[in-house]
């Protein structure tokens, strides 16, 4: 069948605006890491409603939905160097104008690099979500307690605001006072903190900006610094008046003061500043009272609890500065990190004298969220 010339026309004009249309873009969030101490590297992708859509444990990811249109980092130690995507190459940097497209925010120290960045794709090339069943975490011990997979960052600023770091409890300075009791019968009651019950121990952070922002401007570099003139401590929290404070077997203290000298670089027209992440162990103790005068029971009773008590790990064993650029807030803010790994200081295996790691002891799975504090905490196994 012939067309007549108006309507050839017409579908000639049709088909010209059909190929003219500009492809549809989407936006994403890649997150990026490297462990420098064990060289591996891990890609996460995610849509806009924040769902996996691309993850492997290398420096490219070329398989499901990026098999198209790769995407690759390029990265040194200080976090900078080149984005590649679809063969393309954008330079690493917190602003379009310099990186010619993605955008780049990014944490680095002498352990690790960590990118989050925004990438416009075309749509064509982000599919489904994917499900990370099946998947395996890319980065094992202290990282351990930021899973890719899920988004969560190293050092999450968006989280960030004023927070008091000293105890939400009160300790006696007295814990038995049996000096200054007047009688025999108050000599018989002895109030005491028990060792731990059985429940939870986990790695649990404070992350902290010790400096104010500085601003790079049109110098080629700059640098912000931490110096060991200022100290910052770190005290106990719990969930309850504790009658005496008890480290329940772990490396941990009552408090610590952190004071050492660090310095982090950026570049031209960047922003930067410095972060800790203070680690602390959380385990569950009881409150009881003693009466040593009734030897047929003993005299032990419970007074309160379990209590959830999270203590800076001895000398910031876990505790480390970062350097972070693009995503500094205000000096002094910082926020409460739950989602460490389980177990003491020195590992999964470290639970004191009563503590239990979910992953390995299914009976105590409930009371993982049950005794968190701030709320339901949850650790990758």
């Amino acid at each position: 069948m012939r067309l007549g010339p108006l309507l050839a026309s017409t579908v000639t004009v049709f088909s010209s605006i059909a190929l003219a249309l500009p492809a549809k873009n989407t936006t994403i969030n890649v997150l990026y890491r490297h462990d420098r101490d064990d060289q591996k590297h891990g890609i996460a992708a995610f849509n806009s409603a924040k769902q996996l859509i691309g993850y492997t444990c290398d420096y490219t990811l070329d398989h499901g939905n990026f098999a198209a249109e790769h995407i690759q980092f390029k990265v040194d130690k200080q976090s900078t160097g080149e984005i590649v995507i679809g063969g393309k190459a954008y330079a690493i940097h917190s602003k379009a104008e310099h990186s010619g497209g993605p955008t780049c925010n990014r944490i680095y120290n002498h352990k690790m690099v960590e990118l989050d960045c925004t990438v416009t794709m075309d749509a064509k090339f982000v599919g489904r979500p994917i499900s990370i069943n099946g998947t395996q975490p890319c980065f094992g011990g202290d990282l351990t307690a930021f899973d890719l997979r899920q988004g969560v960052r190293v050092i999450d600023t968006s989280q960030a605001k004023k927070v008091d770091r000293s105890s939400s409890v009160q300790v006696p300075e007295t814990l038995d006072g049996l000096d200054e009791l007047e009688n025999v019968d108050k000599r018989c009651l002895v109030q005491s903190t028990t060792d731990p019950v059985k429940g939870v121990v986990q790695q649990q952070y404070f992350a902290e900006q010790y400096t104010k922002n500085i601003q790079c401007g049109s110098a080629s570099s700059c640098s912000a610094s931490v110096t060991d003139s200022t100290s910052y401590t770190f005290t106990f929290t719990a969930t309850a008046q504790l009658t005496k404070w008890i480290n329940a077997g772990f490396s941990v203290a009552k408090s610590w003061s952190e004071g050492a000298s660090y310095t982090c670089g950026g570049g031209k027209d960047e922003t930067l500043c410095v972060w800790y992440n203070g680690a602390h162990t959380r385990y569950a103790v009881e409150n009881m009272k003693y009466n040593y005068c009734d030897t047929s029971v003993w005299g032990a009773s419970i007074e309160g609890g379990p209590f959830d008590v999270t203590s800076p790990n001895s000398n910031g064993q876990g505790s480390y500065y970062y350097c972070v650029v693009g995503t500094c807030r205000d000096k002094g803010q910082g926020y409460w990190n739950y989602n460490g790994r389980y177990g003491g200081p020195n590992g999964p295996d470290d639970l004191g004298d009563e503590g239990v790691n979910p992953c390995t002891d299914s009976s105590i799975l409930e009371a993982a969220g049950a005794m968190a504090v701030g709320g339901d905490a949850e650790a990758s196994c």
